[in-house]
């Protein structure tokens, strides 16, 4: 390990080059409002909480850690570096949304995007990536299957949108 990293920071740094980049690439590929206008909102909300689910899943070891890392060290350079590169990601993620702000009901769509996103975003980050389904065990079944399924209903509903 230490032939390609000086040390554990530099290991740490290059992980999270490695997760901001590949989360901009697919953000970039997935949002673009001319490709995605002709899918409609529902069935894109659907597609993209369905790959956050997926995503999340399949990194949740390593999301977990740089979570937690992040958290301790929010000041340091190349973690603000992430944290900024996330906001773009998220700004734009926002904006291919509001292509259907004719069919959002809520008052104020932006914030409606903004909130439901990070609603979603909570639910995933406690159930699959801190692992604390069995909380919910005794009161609700929380496989991926229902989090793809349920999920976008929310999403949808509290923009106001009927499914």
């Amino acid at each position: 390990m230490y032939r390609r990293f000086r040390n554990k920071d530099a290991l740490i740094r290059a992980v999270f080059q490695r997760l901001t980049d590949r989360s901009s690439a697919e953000v970039n590929s997935q949002f673009d409002p001319e490709t995605v206008r002709p899918i409609g909102l529902i069935q894109f909300s659907r597609n993209v909480i369905a790959g956050m689910v997926s995503g999340y899943r399949a990194n949740a070891a390593l999301s977990r850690a740089a979570v937690e890392y992040s958290e301790r060290h929010w000041e340091v350079a190349f973690i603000r570096k992430a944290r900024g590169a996330e906001a773009q990601s998220f700004r734009q993620m926002v904006a291919t949304f509001l292509i259907w702000r004719d069919q959002i009901t809520h008052p104020d769509p932006e914030y409606a995007i903004r909130f439901a996103f990070l609603m979603v975003g909570f639910a995933l980050r406690e159930v699959i990536l801190f692992e604390r389904r069995h909380i919910f065990a005794d009161v609700l079944l929380l496989d991926d299957d229902s989090l793809k399924k349920e999920l976008p209903q929310v999403f949808l509903r509290y923009l106001g949108v009927k499914d």
